[in-house]
C-alpha cells in the first residue's frame, strides 16, 4: 500500500511534464505545416478552432491525464498483488519436502488404518463377551427371581413355626412357673416342717427325760417319721429332676428368678401343756420324731 501512494505521488508530479509534451507536439506539428502567406491572427485559425479550441485541447488533456492516472493506479495495484504474491510463495515449501511429508503421513494413515481395524476386531470379541455376559445377568436374575421367591417361602414357613414355637414357649413359661410355684409351696412347707421336726425334738428330749417307758413308743414313731421324710425327700428329688429337665431344653431360667431353698418337711405343733408332742395328721394321729443327724 506504502508503494502504491508513493507511485501516485510521482504522477501527480509528472503531470506538468505531459501537458508540456503535449504542448511540443502540436507546436512540431503546426510547424511541420506547410507556411501559407502569413495572414493575420484571425485569418489563420479556423472559426470552429476559435470557438471550440481551448475546450477540446483542455478534455483531451484531461482525458489524457485520467487515462495516465488509472494506468498508474492499475499498476501500483498490481505491483502490490505482485509482491503480495511473492511473500506468499515464500512462505511455501519445496516439493522434495512436501512430498516427504506427504509419504510419512500416508505411512502414519497405513499405521492408523491398521490399529483400527485390529481395534475393530478387539471390538467385535468384546461385543460378543458382552453378549455372552448379558445373557448370564439375565439368566442369572431369574435364578436370582427364584431363590428369592423361595427364599420368602421359606422365611414365611419360619415364621410360622416360631409363632408355633414361641406358643410353645409361652406354655412351658407357664408350666415352668407354675412348678417353681409348687416347689416354693413344698420349700415353704418343708421349712415349716424342719421347724416342726425342731419343736418336736426338744419336746421328745424333754419327753425322754420324764418318761423312759415310752421309748419304744418314739422309737415307732421316729421309724415313721423317717419314712414319711423319705417320701418328701423323694418327692422333691422327682420335682428337682423333672425341673432340670426343663431347664435343659428350654434353657435356664432367667436372672432375678427366685429359687426355692432346700428346707425341711413341716413338723406338727407343740403340745398343749402336757408335755406330749402333739399327733401329726400326716402319720395318722401319732406323734413324729426327727431322724437323728445321720439322714
Amino acid at each position: 500500500m506504502n508503494t502504491s501512494h508513493n507511485q501516485r505521488d510521482d504522477g501527480q508530479e509528472e503531470l506538468p511534464t505531459v501537458s508540456q509534451v503535449i504542448r511540443a507536439s502540436v507546436d512540431a506539428a503546426q510547424a511541420a505545416r506547410p507556411q501559407k502567406p502569413e495572414k493575420n491572427d484571425d485569418e489563420r485559425i479556423s472559426l470552429f478552432w476559435r470557438v471550440f479550441g481551448g475546450t477540446i485541447l483542455s478534455i483531451s488533456a484531461l482525458v489524457v491525464v485520467t487515462l495516465y492516472n488509472n494506468i498508474t493506479n492499475t499498476l501500483a495495484d498490481l505491483r502490490s498483488e505482485v509482491n503480495k504474491i511473492n511473500e506468499a510463495r515464500a512462505d511455501l515449501i519445496r516439493k522434495d519436502e512436501f512430498n516427504s511429508r506427504m509419504s510419512s503421513n500416508w505411512e502414519r494413515m497405513q499405521a492408523l488404518q491398521k490399529d483400527a481395524n485390529a481395534q475393530s476386531t478387539t471390538l467385535t470379541g468384546l461385543k460378543t463377551e458382552y453378549d455372552g455376559l448379558k445373557e448370564r445377568v439375565t439368566h442369572q436374575g431369574v435364578e436370582t427371581e427364584v431363590a428369592k421367591k423361595e427364599a420368602t417361602t421359606a422365611l414365611d414357613a419360619l415364621k410360622k413355626e416360631q409363632v408355633t414355637v414361641s406358643d410353645a414357649v409361652k406354655k412351658t413359661d407357664a408350666a415352668i412357673d407354675a412348678l417353681k410355684e409348687r416347689l416354693a409351696t413344698l420349700g415353704t412347707d418343708l421349712r415349716i416342717a424342719r421347724d416342726d421336726v425342731q419343736r418336736v425334738r426338744s419336746d421328745l428330749d424333754r419327753d425322754v427325760a420324764m418318761d423312759v417307758g415310752n421309748r419304744d413308743r418314739q422309737a415307732a414313731q421316729l421309724k415313721q417319721y423317717e419314712e414319711a421324710m423319705k417320701e418328701l425327700q423323694h418327692g422333691l428329688q422327682d420335682c428337682r429332676e423333672k425341673l432340670a429337665r426343663l431347664e435343659g431344653l428350654y434353657g435356664p431360667p432367667a436372672q432375678g428368678t427366685p429359687m426355692p431353698k432346700r428346707v425341711g418337711p413341716p413338723q406338727p405343733a407343740p403340745p398343749a401343756g402336757n408335755g406330749k408332742p402333739a399327733p401329726n395328721k400326716a402319720t395318722g394321729g401319732k406323734v413324729e420324731t426327727e431322724p437323728d443327724d445321720e439322714m
